[in-house]
């Protein structure tokens, strides 16, 4: 693909893998982010990775203006100012980078782009492109009467818009029906769209996607949602596909040649994402802190996306093939134009230091404020604000939600100025200085709680349930020292499973403890210690009779099937020897596939083993969720069916591999095992065989399959 042009007059920067911004967010950076520099910046660009072209090279923006679209192609960009002009650079070698002028009265209201085109979204409801036009992807459909295009997207060469009427057109190459769009129920209309290379996406009313064009990474297999949940966005890259759900959560599925493009990062708590963008062979995502991370592979360090300084967020993000651009905003909660830092610079209360105004983090919930005064009460409370007992709250409020008493109405929480027993001390102050007792922790004297009428059966002045008497009418006191066992476990006697049965006298019983650590063995189990069969016995006391600290018991060989003898004969006649795949050119007995380790999702070690393939030949190992006694392929039986997954490749050493390699991904995250109860899998090797001689010359064959009952 030809990079040879530099649009926008930008003097190229060579094949640099750095971080590149517009000059505008150049200059705050080199004025180390002061707030009154930062002021200015919200609606800069951002940009990273490859800059063979000067596609980072954003032109810089006027005062005043910010830019509020960002789309990147194979190696271009173009940014859309708010004053409605449209800016291009990068490679222009097909005039990607030659923005059309939009007719008089007209604005470019949004902007997208691929390999080496360009498509805009006009105020009047038309779409432009330019740039490559040798499969047509620039020849837009004119529109029906009283119609508009409501948004456009970008694939490989080709493009697709929704109409007003809800329905989707696609134009460009179609080699692999790529702008086939399928018909819509009744009553249905198309909602989001994504065009990868090869392949299209688009989300429909109901929230389904629907893909369809080439499926030779399995980009069209869309993951099942789960109930309550729907797609709101989709994106494609070359061979994978990515969507956001309601949920907040990014699914990817389709090729996963290193492993990781179909890793998406796990959420920190109480955050979602909040859109997607899918590059050549990675991913980006914006998540609701304004944070971007990427995964998948990282030519140019495009996964290397830029840090900003506190107070700042990215606003939206687009991926190109090997570089990635977004548009910086700033954090103002209070929305009056000013950015937080420089309201508090300029005197707004901040009071617990945070560098959000006091009013925005009481107004998002971010503090509390039970007085509704508008000041956090932490803030409150270091001012001066009762706080009796300690628990961050003034005392007027636990009085006013009814956390705490006030039986004589002075304001103050009755366990701080209660008198109970009319001595003359406070109650809480007699048992701060252990003055009196207070065996049931209620923060009130032992003497008060029998005033109350809690009972003392012996009137020591000890409440029955602290005393002895307790275990005379028939509490538990297993160690005989007149205590019942309930009162010493609430004082911090051991019941690791609460059981109201003391620890010490359960193993004196007999409860188990094959480690001697003085902890009942269940226990043990439920403060993690591992358990692959889950019979309450940790792994560490059971028989390992090849010390690979995994326990016999959860050795897994997974059940083997789909033989090349007995069931769907081998292609060409040929019969493998019993428990292998169909015979290869090197090995007339078949390759077999094994399975060993614990398939466990908290305690993974199972790996794949393959064996009697040809020498040095290269292996795929794969993973599916159906189950078949064989359907020929090549020259061989498939057994693995439904959704499948690649898990990786390999080449063979002396006719065998396994997988996962060493430090490779393990088997239960490559292949997107559900976390909730037990769920079988099924894999196959599928592998080269090149003699240009053997059976019908296809020059590929599997081994047998394998099922493997994964659980928790």
């Amino acid at each position: 693909m030809s990079r040879s042009g530099i649009a926008c007059g930008v003097v190229s920067l060579g094949r640099a893998v750095a971080v590149a911004t517009n000059l505008l967010l150049f200059v705050l950076l080199s004025l180390a982010w002061t707030a009154s520099v930062w002021a200015q910046a919200p609606g800069a660009v951002v940009a990273w990775g490859e800059n063979g072209v000067g596609q980072l090279s954003v032109p810089p923006l006027p005062p005043g203006l910010k830019y509020k679209v960002v789309a990147a192609g194979d190696a271009h960009s173009l940014a859309l100012r708010s004053d409605g002009l449209l800016m291009g650079c990068g490679d222009n070698a097909r005039g990607q980078c030659n923005v059309p002028l939009p007719p008089s009265g007209v604005r470019y209201e949004s902007v997208v782009a691929s390999g080496e085109n360009s498509f805009a979204l006009l105020s009047d409801g038309s779409v432009l492109a330019w740039g490559d036009n040798y499969q047509g992807q620039c020849n837009v459909p004119p529109l029906p009467l009283g119609l508009r295009y409501e948004s456009v997207a970008a694939g490989g060469r080709h493009g697709l818009a929704i109409r007003s009427d809800g329905q989707v057109v696609a134009w460009g190459y179609n080699v692999s029906g790529q702008c086939n769009v399928p018909a819509l129920p009744a009553g249905m209309r198309y909602e989001s769209i994504a065009g990868g290379d090869y392949h299209s996406l688009a989300v429909r009313s109901d929230g389904l996607v629907v893909a369809w064009g080439a499926n030779f990474d399995y980009q069209l297999s869309v993951p099942a949602l789960p109930t309550g949940v729907r797609y709101k966005s989709v994106s494609a890259g070359f061979s994978h596909s990515i969507a956001l759900r309601s949920d907040g959560v990014v699914v990817a599925w389709g090729s996963n040649n290193n492993s990781l493009m179909l890793s998406v990062p796990l959420l920190p708590g109480g955050l979602q994402y909040e859109s997607v963008a899918a590059g050549g062979s990675y991913s980006l995502a914006l998540r609701s802190d304004g944070v971007v991370v990427g995964w998948g592979s990282n030519p140019y360090g495009v996964l290397g996306v830029p840090s900003l300084p506190v107070g700042f967020r990215y606003a939206s993000v687009a991926a190109g093939d090997t570089h990635g651009v977004a548009i910086v905003d700033a954090d103002d909660c209070d929305q009056n134009g000013i950015l937080d830092a420089v309201d508090i610079a300029a005197g707004a209360p901040d009071c617990n230091f945070s560098q959000v105004l006091d009013s925005c983090e009481v107004f998002y919930g971010f503090a509390f404020d039970c007085n509704l005064n508008n000041i956090p009460d932490e803030c409150d409370i270091s001012a001066g604000a009762s706080d009796c007992n300690l628990n961050a709250v003034p005392d007027i409020c636990d009085i006013g939600s009814g956390s705490s008493a006030d039986i004589d109405f002075n304001s103050v929480p009755d366990e701080c100025s209660l008198d109970c027993n009319g001595n003359g001390l406070l109650d809480t102050a007699e048992l701060a200085a252990g003055l009196v007792a207070d065996c049931n922790t209620n923060l009130l004297p032992d003497s008060c709680d029998i005033l109350a009428g809690v009972s003392d059966c012996n009137s020591n002045g000890v409440p029955d349930s602290c005393d002895a008497c307790d275990v005379a009418a028939g509490m538990t006191d297993c160690d005989g020292n007149l205590i019942p066992d309930s009162c010493e476990i609430a004082s911090g006697a051991g019941d690791c499973d609460g059981n109201q049965a003391i620890d010490t006298c359960e193993l004196a019983a007999g409860a188990p403890d094959c480690n001697a650590n003085g902890q009942l063995d269940r226990c043990d189990i439920a403060s993690g210690t591992p358990d692959c069969d889950a019979d309450l016995v940790p792994d560490s006391c059971e028989a390992d009779t090849n010390s690979d600290l995994v326990p016999d018991d959860c050795q897994d060989g997974g059940t083997p099937y789909c033989f090349g003898v007995g069931g769907v004969a081998c292609p060409c006649g040929n019969v493998s020897a019993a428990g292998n795949g169909c015979p290869n050119s090197q090995n007339p007995n078949g390759a077999r596939l094994d399975v060993i380790g614990l398939p466990s999702r908290v305690a993974d070690t199972l790996l794949l083993q393959g064996s009697g393939m040809p020498p040095v030949a290269t292996v795929l190992y794969f993973q599916g969720t159906g189950q078949s006694n064989g359907q020929v392929f090549g020259d061989g039986l498939r057994c693995a069916t439904g959704l499948t997954v690649r898990l990786g490749y390999t080449v063979n050493a002396n006719g065998a591999s396994q997988w996962p390699p060493v430090g490779g991904v393990a088997i239960h995250t490559a292949g997107q095992i559900p976390t909730v109860g037990a769920v079988t899998r099924y894999y196959q090797g599928w592998y080269r065989d090149a003699a240009p001689t053997f059976c019908t010359v296809n020059r590929y064959n599997l081994t047998n399959g394998v099922a493997v009952v994964w659980v928790p």
